[in-house]
């Protein structure tokens, strides 16, 4: 089995088990797509979160998965009684309950979105004509308030997705406009407008709808943003906007645009990108775009010059966690070769032999200077 990491992540390496690791270099406008097979492609993707640390959790309409990178993802078990917050649009942290407690809650509400209020404690959850419901989850499901449009400030019943931002206000995006709600005080955004999706980078804040999209600035204002519709295929389903300012628009293809330089790169079936049903959009702190599909699974979508070192394990650490033992490989792809790998032990080269629990720090270095450093760590299995 190989894993996959990026830029200092830290890997443990037990018996019997090997790993592969990535990392990116300077970024150039030049990107590829790839289809991520570490998860089934013929079940629909319904959400895709990246936490704190850079780990990428993908659900499906089967299961959850927790996905170091590109060529490893681990199956997260829920039993059949339970589900994570993480399984439901817009799920932004691996909070589970029992179904059943959910469903005498709800009635016969259906969700179409929710996320976590880590500022009040406080578990959103949006549905399909009736309102939003405010949950406490611990230690065991209680309602707080259900609002509606005869009891708050809504103005539609029908959810399409609750953000919320760092500061703590929460974003409700509703078939009659958007929501946001700080301190209880509630403010109405763009009435009238089917507003799908609102995200969240830096101190913007984006915003879609009607097949438009939105800047809304920290005053909240809301600023349309004029595209070229030449370049956008169908309806809008999703957006996110990466680390470098691109924002990245899901329709019946993938589609990027530079707002300062008012310039596009599509991602079509003549990129390898061959979804028209894209259900999610993610973006990673390397600026790597996880995109989720009704039809093919997952993709990415990432820079052409990102350095991949894949490293392969030709002996295993001993389980009794003293042999010196392992023993592995490493092969760099992207950037611009010939590449120098230097461990700070003082190892050099490709392959590395008889190594024991610790930790390993490495260092590639391409012909035009660009270094990325990874941190490999052998655990003692006891």
């Amino acid at each position: 089995m190989q894993l996959d990491f990026t830029i200092a992540d830290r890997l443990s390496l037990m018996c019997f088990c090997g790993c592969l690791f990535a990392f990116t270099g300077m970024a150039q406008d030049v990107m590829r797509v790839e289809r991520i097979r570490v998860v089934p492609e013929d079940v629909p993707i319904l959400n895709i979160h990246v936490d704190e640390e850079n780990i990428k959790w993908v659900a499906n309409t089967q299961t959850l998965y927790k996905v170091d990178a590109k060529d490893h993802a681990t199956e997260v078990p829920v039993s059949g009684g339970e589900m994570s917050l993480l399984q439901l649009p817009g799920g932004n942290h691996d909070i589970r309950w029992n179904k059943e407690s959910m469903a005498r809650i709800l009635g016969n509400a259906r969700v179409r979105t929710a996320a976590y209020d880590f500022h009040q404690k406080i578990l959103w959850i949006g549905t399909d004509g009736y309102g939003v419901f405010k949950l406490k989850v611990d230690p065991d499901l209680r309602l707080v308030e259900q609002l509606h449009i005869d009891n708050s400030k809504l103005r539609s019943d029908f959810i399409n997705s609750i953000y919320i931002a760092k500061s703590g206000k929460v974003w409700i995006a509703t078939e009659d406009g958007a929501v946001s709600v700080e301190k209880d005080q509630w403010i109405h955004h763009q009435r009238f407008f089917n507003i799908l999706r609102i995200r969240g980078r830096g101190k913007e804040l984006w915003a879609i709808g009607d097949d438009l999209i939105w800047i809304i600035d920290a005053k909240d204002n809301w600023t349309p943003i004029a595209l070229n519709r030449r370049e956008i295929e169908a309806e809008i389903h999703d957006i996110a906007v990466d680390p470098e300012g691109r924002v990245w628009i899901a329709s019946n293809i993938m589609t990027s645009y530079r707002i300062d330089s008012d310039r596009y790169q599509r991602f079509g079936p003549g990129q390898y990108f061959t979804s028209q049903f894209v259900n999610y959009v993610a973006v990673d702190d390397d600026a790597t775009i996880w995109v989720g599909t009704k039809d093919k699974g997952l993709y990415i979508i990432e820079k052409e010059s990102t350095i991949t070192v894949t490293t392969t394990m030709e002996k295993y650490l001993d389980c009794n966690g003293t042999a010196q033992d392992a023993a592995f490989s490493v092969r760099a792809i992207g950037g611009k070769p010939p590449y120098q790998f230097v461990w700070a032990h003082g190892a050099t080269g490709e392959r590395l032999l008889g190594l024991g629990p610790g930790m390993y720090h490495l260092t590639v270095t391409d012909t035009e200077g660009s270094s990325k450093t990874a941190i490999v760590e052998i655990a003692n299995p006891f």
